[in-house]
């Protein structure tokens, strides 16, 4: 099993004409999802970032963080990145993840469920539960108030994995990032990832997500 991280951000000053996007390359085929932001304002301070999880044969294995503009001719630039690959044997953990390009908005200001970040699974023992949720979108509808993410574990919300994050102005990208670790007991969870808008009455989007739910029993 390999957990995957890639952080990729541009310090204030450096060139950032547009906003940027990641994504994941395992073996020269790029995952189907990505991950976006847009700065305050030219060359200032961006960073995006993309989880991912893969089940992966015995043997030699290639991952690279790739990046693109979302403006056509418009330079964007990583002065920093962090690429980790945590690999565990399959014996010792166990995996649930999702990740969706579908698309789904709210205008409410209290959670509602991302209904392509629902992850359902029983476990045979108690276990820690690591779980990141990964939501944005590269250019839909969002109000430039933006959105919150959080995380909810068997019908309850884990309000203090809430994040925020707003987008340059409305319609430009957007990407929050949920972490949550907690530990369960043995039987049946249902771990979903939840996203409102952060001022009720204007929409905010979910284009595309990653909800990765790892398990470790003792």
């Amino acid at each position: 099993m390999a957990f995957i991280v890639y952080n990729a951000g541009n310090k204030r000053g450096s060139t950032e004409a547009s906003a940027k996007g990641v994504t994941l390359n395992i073996d020269g085929t790029d995952i189907s999802t990505r991950q976006w932001q847009s700065p305050y304002a030219a060359d200032k301070a961006n960073s995006a970032t993309i989880v991912y999880a893969v089940s992966l044969a015995t043997g030699s294995h290639t991952v690279k963080g790739r990046f693109f503009s979302m403006g056509n001719g418009k330079t964007v630039t990583i002065d920093e990145r962090q690429l980790i690959v945590f690999c565990f044997p399959a014996s010792l953990v166990t995996l649930w993840f999702k990740e969706s390009s579908l698309s789904t908005s709210t205008l409410l200001d209290t959670p509602v469920d991302d209904i392509e970040a629902i992850v359902t699974g029983t476990l045979p023992k108690d276990s820690d539960l690591l779980v990141i949720y990964t939501a944005g979108n590269p250019s839909a509808t969002e109000y430039f108030e933006g959105k919150g993410t959080l995380l909810n574990i068997d019908a309850v919300d884990k309000s203090s994995s809430t994040s925020w994050q707003s987008p340059y102005s409305s319609n430009y990208p957007n990407s929050v990032t949920s972490l949550w670790c907690e530990l369960v007991t043995a039987g049946l969870h249902i771990v979903k990832g939840r996203f409102f808008s952060n001022l009720a009455g204007n929409t905010v989007t979910i284009a595309n997500r990653q909800l990765v739910v790892l398990s470790f029993s003792g």
